[in-house]
């Protein structure tokens, strides 16, 4: 632990931290007096989200994928259903995504004092 600065009121400590092949940094820092700022181990917490998020969906794609390209021949209904249930799940997902942006537009201007656009709900 190797400390960058210190006084009565502030510290701020580094953290060297060996994770494989990467070495993450973590900062420390406190004020003790007026106790408005106390972060720690913030990008410990950060990275190991990532690596629990990225873990659970590698398992998920790979194990469908596994599964969908072993066990279903090629040229059969089920790949061609799998195939065509991946698309409409990816184009739904879009229409989503524009609608929430559409909505959230209107939201702004509503709250900003324009007219609303009339989007569908």
């Amino acid at each position: 632990m190797r400390k960058k600065n210190s006084s009565a009121t502030e510290t701020e400590d580094e953290t060297r931290v060996s994770d494989g092949d990467e070495t993450l940094i973590i900062e420390s820092t406190e004020i003790s007096e007026d106790g408005s700022v106390a972060t720690e181990h913030s990008n410990l917490v950060s990275r190991t989200v990532y690596k629990t998020v990225y873990a659970v969906t590698f398992g998920v794609v790979f194990s469908s994928l596994l599964v969908s390209r072993l066990i279903v021949p090629k040229d059969s209904m089920v790949a061609k259903a799998l195939h065509d249930g991946t698309i409409a799940a990816k184009k739904a997902v879009e229409e989503k995504e524009q609608l929430i942006v559409e909505v959230a537009q209107e939201t702004v201007d509503i709250l900003a004092g324009g007219e609303p656009t009339g989007v569908p709900l």
